[in-house]
């Protein structure tokens, strides 16, 4: 039985409740979001074991057969497309390609808050290492578009910078096959990053991929400054930003490049002062 059909079945059984197909849709993600990490596990540690007993059978050795998780042309590795989905796909998300440390400030621009009903419209990273930048631009739905929230449409500002001359929409497969080779197994770094973290997991379920598999213990840099700074509270990406000494430009602000730069420029600022402090700087 799949997602969907679980969740009219759910919705059936219970009185009162809204039987619509939207609402079914969304349960069924959600489900779909619960379910799918459980899977990749139990997956994952099966196909851990049978390769073990390969290896074991062989003598040991490393196989010299190219990896579902690696490219083989110099070109990222895509996500599963929906018909390439099952074990493979599986085996795909649960196997970090990322280097050991890799450290990713991450931000996203949404249609709103909720990662079941609404789209993600730019993506923007900065490797912490290398300091590699990227932004993709991922065309929402037009019916999500159509009922964005007042305040989510003056703080993003969607309709003036997508009607920009120089505005084009990414193709999202090729974007979320970069991210997914760039994500996999690396250390997702932000501003409230677990919001991304689910509006991300949402948007490769929606195209029909799984999402990479990346390290569960996400890195807010608001934290990170409130425990250096041994302060109760901070009020956001920008005062953070502020109180370790950084100017963020207005026209940055609420842009998803901008505040990953933001992030960023945060994680170093904290990471430098310990340093200095404790004689390495």
């Amino acid at each position: 039985m799949s997602y969907l059909e679980h969740a009219q079945t759910i919705l059936e059984g219970v009185p009162g409740a809204d039987n619509s197909e939207d609402q079914a849709v969304a349960l069924a993600t959600t489900l779909a979001l619960v379910g799918i990490g459980r899977q990749v596990e139990r997956i994952a540690d099966r196909l851990q074991l049978h390769g073990a007993d390969q290896n074991s059978n062989r003598g040991g050795g490393e196989s010299t057969a190219p990896r579902d998780d690696a490219s083989t042309d110099g070109k990222p590795p895509a996500p599963m497309s929906p018909s390439d989905r099952g074990v493979r796909a599986h085996t795909a998300a649960a196997t970090p390609t990322a280097p050991p440390g890799r450290l990713i400030a991450l931000d996203t621009e949404t249609t709103g808050l909720d990662p079941l009903t609404e789209d993600v419209w730019e993506i923007g990273v900065v490797d912490l290492r290398s300091g590699m930048e990227r932004r993709w631009c991922i065309e929402p739905r037009a019916e999500v578009v159509a009922a964005m929230h007042p305040e989510a449409l003056k703080k993003n500002r969607y309709h003036s910078r997508t009607a920009a001359p120089d505005w084009t929409w990414d193709n999202p497969h090729q974007a979320l096959g970069f991210l997914n080779s760039l994500l996999a197994g690396a250390t997702i770094v932000g501003a409230v990053p677990d919001f991304d973290a689910r509006h991300l997991t949402s948007l490769y379920l929606r195209f029909g991929y799984v999402p990479p598999r990346w390290n569960h213990r996400l890195r807010c840099v608001e934290t990170l400054v409130m425990g250096h700074l041994k302060l109760e509270d901070v009020d956001g990406l920008r005062h953070a930003a502020e109180l370790m000494g950084i100017t963020v430009d207005d026209d940055a602000r609420h842009t998803a490049l901008g505040d990953a730069r933001t992030a960023a420029a945060v994680w170093h600022a904290v990471h430098a002062q310990r340093a200095a402090v404790a004689g390495v700087a």
